[in-house]
């Protein structure tokens, strides 16, 4: 059997992994695209894919909530709404709209140790919606800063439930950046959430736990405030943040589970996405570790470069440098 968790833990502590540490995620979706191919891979990678066994068509899968068509609202009282669903569906009713909302908000009674992708920064978008949010992050900062202690406080009680029952990686995801970077500016993230993040990631360590943060979007310019933070592994998108960047701000310092080119994978022509996977690889790996492949494959993908990208990634289990 993979051993990727430990591989992951090697790679986070610079302890030479035996291999590479890599993983794939298959979104739901794509059953309804290319099932029979997906079926095939699963059967082929069972190290790498195994989490999906049983799995043949799209019926198959336990969705949770936002992944569902139709509306949901979660436990903030934000509206979801999934017009097809095997995606992650998006917040339409937003339950906060002034200042005085941020401050009167009371965090919900659920005590079940979930924390959904999108726990924090995400969320005070989703309580507020975009334009309202950044309107307050400058004229009414500290309700804002409110808020954002609300949520922390309701988020360690869940670590505190969470933690206990993880292995050794505890894994948090809060996309930060948009496609050219971050909305709020570093500065501004600083004021707001580098105390924030840190709280939250000492109360990991605090349980013994080591922190795997995934955010999606241009994060290159708080990669080491994430890492001051506690941030133990950062999974950063490759596309938005870029090879160049990434090797000059993280290589030997930050360990990244990198979020391969996912924008690639539609338009990829044959070859283009091993070339990918070899070349981020090379720029990026150390033999004492600081490195893993994170695949994400979403609909859009035709089945031939389907079955390149994960005979890519399964090779890359097994570089050991040029």
């Amino acid at each position: 059997m993979y051993p990727y968790q430990q591989l992951l833990e090697d790679a986070i502590r610079w302890q030479s992994p035996a291999e590479l540490p890599v993983s794939v995620s298959i979104l739901p979706r794509v059953w309804l695209e290319h099932a029979d191919t997906a079926t095939a891979l699963i059967a082929d990678y069972p190290d790498l894919l195994g989490q999906y066994r049983g799995i043949s068509r799209f019926e198959d899968h336990p969705l949770q909530a936002s992944y569902r068509a139709g509306s949901w609202t979660d436990e903030w009282g934000c509206v979801w709404t999934n017009v097809a669903g095997g995606l992650e569906g998006y917040v339409t009713g937003h339950p906060l709209r002034t200042a005085q909302d941020c401050y009167n908000t009371q965090m919900p009674a659920n005590r079940d140790g979930r924390i959904p992708h999108g726990f924090l920064y995400l969320r005070v978008l989703d309580l507020l919606g975009f334009e309202t949010a950044m309107e307050l992050f400058i004229e009414e900062p500290d309700a804002i800063a409110a808020l954002i202690q609300t949520i922390v406080e309701h988020t360690l009680l869940q670590i505190d439930i969470a933690a206990p029952q993880s292995g050794p990686i505890f894994y948090l995801g809060d996309d930060l950046g948009m496609q050219h970077g971050l909305a709020l500016g570093a500065a501004r993230w600083r004021q707001f959430f580098a105390a924030a993040y840190t709280r939250i990631f000492a109360h990991v360590h605090a349980h013994g736990r080591l922190v795997y943060f995934h955010s999606d979007g241009r994060i290159i310019d708080i990669l080491d405030d994430l890492k001051a933070a506690g941030a133990d592994i950062i999974n950063p998108q490759f596309r938005a943040n870029g090879l160049a960047d990434l090797v000059r701000v993280c290589r030997g310092r930050i360990p990244l589970h990198l979020d391969l080119d996912r924008q690639l994978l539609p338009v990829a022509r044959p070859g283009e996405f091993t070339r990918h996977v070899e070349e981020a690889t090379a720029a990026l790996y150390l033999p004492t570790g600081g490195l893993g492949l994170s695949l994400e494959i979403g609909p859009g993908i035709r089945p031939e470069i389907m079955r390149e990208a994960v005979a890519a990634v399964h090779q890359a289990r097994f570089y050991r440098g040029s």
